[in-house]
């Protein structure tokens, strides 16, 4: 994993801040300094907050997790969804749908309504509706697909949530946290980073900050994806190899011969099982009517 380095930081202007005068009081531990009634934020807090949280994106991924982009900010949206794509993970970026998290039972509705509408356009039937139903029908559709193209394929809620901006998507900071969601996002000077989970003090405007720091969360995931399914192999491995027979060999008591037996676990076979077994007394032409010897055989004792 690739670590920043404060020049990088500085050269994307990661460490631009917010006029002063529109700074929330919750940053001042991750402001630096005032510069031209800007405030300068923390580089090294930026590169610090940036490696736990990718961190810990590595351990959701590598559990088997997806994590949900949001980005609703237009010099952004490309590139996240160029970002989501190439992980094949779940993102929102044209408008968040209300609900998509607490009430995400009516999302997977609206999303099977969007592939029977699919289903209708496609079939001969829509051929024989009138023009006018087909277009309602058909930007409706549209719609829809364009609201939620990047969670069609997303069946269950997601591990963690990463977010460009707070404050322009709180309401899906808010969901995230009332469902106990991880949330990971970018605070620039004017946010509250009590409401994230893991905050990343940086510029949320300029598309190189946002780039620059999306590179290496990016790289935390790739890295987690390919522990997963190297776990996955390694199971279904373990699972499909042959149990191993090893042979135990066991001395009968009475016959004094030796028999093998199939054991399927070698811890099985390196416990030694011993067998006690109640040695009868020999009698050898004992008299029966002598009532003293025979006591003495039956209890055990030697005969003379």
């Amino acid at each position: 994993m690739t670590d920043l380095k404060e020049q990088d930081c500085l050269a994307a202007g990661v460490h631009i801040g917010h006029l002063t005068k529109r700074w929330n009081p919750h940053m001042a531990n991750y402001i630096f300094m005032e510069s031209h009634g800007r405030h300068i934020i923390d580089v090294k807090k930026t590169i610090a907050k940036t490696k736990e949280a990718a961190e810990a994106l590595h351990k959701i991924v590598a559990s088997g997790e997806k994590v949900l982009f949001v980005s609703t900010k237009k010099q952004v949206k490309d590139y996240i969804d160029d970002l989501a794509k190439s992980l094949n993970m779940p993102f929102m970026t044209e408008k968040w749908f209300g609900g998509t998290l607490t009430n995400f039972i009516t999302a997977r509705k609206l999303i099977k309504k969007i592939n029977a509408k699919d289903k209708m356009i496609s079939s001969p039937i829509f051929k024989f509706l009138a023009k006018k139903e087909q277009l309602v029908m058909i930007r409706k559709n549209e719609k829809l697909k364009k609201n939620l193209a990047g969670i069609l394929d997303m069946m269950r809620l997601p591990g963690a949530v990463v977010v460009v901006d707070m404050n322009k998507d709180f309401t899906a900071v808010r969901e995230a946290r009332k469902l106990a969601i991880p949330v990971i996002s970018l605070v620039d000077s004017n946010s509250n980073p009590t409401f994230v989970d893991y905050p990343i003090p940086a510029n949320d405007d300029l598309i190189s900050s946002v780039k620059l720091i999306f590179d290496v969360l990016k790289e935390a995931i790739e890295k987690g994806i390919s522990d997963f399914e190297n776990n996955v192999v390694a199971i279904k491995e373990e699972e499909n190899k042959p149990e191993r027979k090893v042979k135990r060999v066991e001395k009968n008591p009475r016959t004094n011969n030796e028999t093998s037996k199939d054991v399927v676990n070698d811890k099985v076979a390196s416990k030694k099982i011993e067998k006690t077994v109640a040695k009868k007394p020999v009698v050898n032409d004992i008299n029966l009517n002598d009532k003293s010897k025979l006591r003495n055989v039956l209890s055990g004792n030697k005969t003379k």
